[in-house]
């Protein structure tokens, strides 16, 4: 039997790049559409990086809506009392910061550990771009360390010094004995040109820096647990001494570890130069963000003989239960950890909701919609497994708006989600293949309209509301419709991932509540009714219509 030719595999890469671009445009005109399961993806592209993908399937095309930069600033500039050091253009940091407030908000600090950011830059000319400047560089290590006195610096170039080989590190070994504050001064090595792929990125920005700041600790902690791998949020309510509106995850992680007799010990990456040093007297690393703390973790075991747990997303009684079985099974609190989801189930009244959602959702075709790349794959696919759990049939989860590629760069996550299962069946969702660079996307009418899905029978997780968001076809009084970026569904009382018992009992709500709101057909939203087409009154039928109200 022949092996089975993907999409990307079918493709003429002989002929011209416009004419490959012209044909994917007919095909989404004439909704040439088909589906491709994510383990074909995982399995077929196993030697194949997400940069290279799209060099097979629209050659000279990047995917690339971030730059390495953008993790340089977002990771390092998150550590306490750090300053980051960008070698390169003033104008790198402005377009980072432009991006940060537009796309994530967080006014330029995005969530940080820091009350603001402190990101310098060597200010580089055309020449030095060209030529080098390492004079300046060396001036403004010393300039920053005088005037922010941080306990860290982060030096990170911009494509022009890595391109033309800029000494870095010999300037940074050189002036570090002359500062006064800093302690560490780490070279991060991420000019744009490394990659053009999120999930490469967040590899680059992980490798090897992190557990070169540790130290080889001197006694473990008993019943200490470090979190790996996230790089906001990162203040924990009883260490900072107030009760936020908006806790964190690690806020809802510590009073889970503190109910099992355990302690949350630090977060890494972001948290302070100290914490990060010890992190090895922990026992144990769970995860937050798969893709910065496999790296870690894994860099941590082979380092430090730190043990640690793949699973991420806990969403569901199954997603929180393997979540929490993954550490209690090492302290073997297994008994405890059972109990203790028992009744916070109880406790938090889940039970009711989840059975009410179950009813609604029966025979719902689920719309995984992708079409930001702020929302992850990894968040998603832990959404599509908790409503399969919920009673979802696997066959109607339907991801669209996410194209390979950033299943190939997220390939860590998406593997440990195959590896799992919900409601006794296999979880491996399928995705509607269309090759289209992130600019062009697929709406939801046109995927509704392809498999000839009824608007009552759809639920759509969106990324963003979008250009189709219009009245009287596509609008919550008659989709049911919920939001699934984490950056906007920040709720009150509701970690901020959005994840564990708050995040689930919150999910289940905004589900239960956009089904019975979508039974409103023609009372469309504002947004909606902006968006769609309306015909404007006469001014005779306004007077009419002014008339019949009065009474006259």
């Amino acid at each position: 039997m022949s092996e089975k030719l993907m999409p990307w595999d079918r493709i003429d890469r002989s002929r011209e790049n416009w004419e490959i671009a012209k044909d994917y445009l007919t095909m989404k005109s004439e909704r040439k559409f088909e589906f491709v399961t994510f383990k074909d993806v995982i399995e077929k592209c196993a030697d194949t990086s997400a940069t290279e993908w799209w060099d097979k399937v629209i050659p000279g095309y990047g995917s690339g809506l971030w730059c390495p930069i953008y993790y340089a600033i977002t990771i390092g500039g998150g550590v306490r009392n750090s300053v980051m050091v960008i070698h390169g253009a003033q104008s790198c940091v402005t377009a980072v910061r432009h991006f940060f407030v537009l796309y994530v908000g967080g006014g330029g600090n995005y969530y940080w550990g820091n009350p603001f950011t402190f990101v310098t830059t060597t200010d580089l000319n055309e020449r030095d771009n060209i030529l080098g400047a390492p004079e300046k560089l060396r001036k403004t290590l010393m300039e920053v360390d005088e005037l922010h006195k941080p306990e860290i610096i982060f030096v990170a170039p911009t494509c022009g010094p890595g391109m033309i080989g800029e000494p870095i590190e010999e300037v940074i070994d050189d002036v570090k004995p002359e500062l006064k504050y800093a302690e560490e001064v780490v070279y991060l090595d991420l000019p744009g040109f490394k990659a053009i792929d999120e999930g490469d990125m967040m590899r680059l920005a992980t490798a090897d820096y992190w557990s070169a700041l540790m130290h080889e600790p001197k006694q473990k902690i008993k019943g200490a647990v470090n979190v790996i791998g996230d790089y906001r949020g990162t203040y924990i309510s009883e260490r900072e001494g107030f009760k936020p509106n908006f806790p964190t995850t690690y806020d809802e992680i510590s009073d889970i570890l503190k109910a099992l007799g355990l302690k949350l010990h630090v977060i890494v990456p972001q948290s302070s130069l100290a914490d990060i040093r010890r992190a090895p007297e922990a026992e144990f690393n769970i995860v937050n963000c798969p893709m910065l703390a496999y790296p870690i973790c894994e860099e941590m075991e082979k380092k430090f003989g730190v043990p640690w747990s793949p699973h991420v997303y806990p969403l569901g009684r199954e997603g929180i239960t393997n979540y929490i079985m993954g550490f209690a099974k090492h302290f073997g609190k297994e008994k405890e950890a059972q109990k203790y989801i028992d009744e916070r189930w109880d406790r938090d009244g889940i039970e009711p909701l989840w059975q009410e959602a179950k009813k609604l959702v029966k025979d719902k075709t689920l719309f995984m919609d992708s079409a930001i790349s702020m929302t992850s794959v990894n968040r998603q696919l832990g959404y599509a497994r908790m409503l399969q759990e919920l009673g979802v049939d696997p066959d109607k989860i339907i991801f669209f708006n996410i194209g390979p590629s950033e299943l190939i760069g997220r390939r860590e996550g998406v593997e440990y989600f195959l590896s799992t299962s919900a409601a006794g069946k296999p979880f491996n969702p399928k995705f509607l293949w269309w090759p289209a660079p992130h600019a062009i996307k697929i709406s939801p009418i046109e995927v509704a309209d392809w498999l000839g899905v009824k608007d009552s029978e759809i639920l759509h997780l969106y990324g963003d509301l979008g250009w189709y968001t219009k009245a009287p076809r596509w609008d919550v009084s008659n989709i049911a419709q919920v939001q699934s970026s984490i950056h906007f569904r920040r709720r009150r009382n509701v970690c901020q991932r959005s994840i564990f018992f708050s995040g689930t009992k919150a999910l289940l709500r905004d589900i239960i509540l956009a089904i019975k709101g979508a039974k409103r057909e023609g009372k469309w939203s504002l947004y909606s009714r902006i968006l769609g087409k309306w015909s404007v009154p006469e001014p005779a039928e306004i007077i009419e219509s002014k008339k019949g109200i009065s009474g006259e």
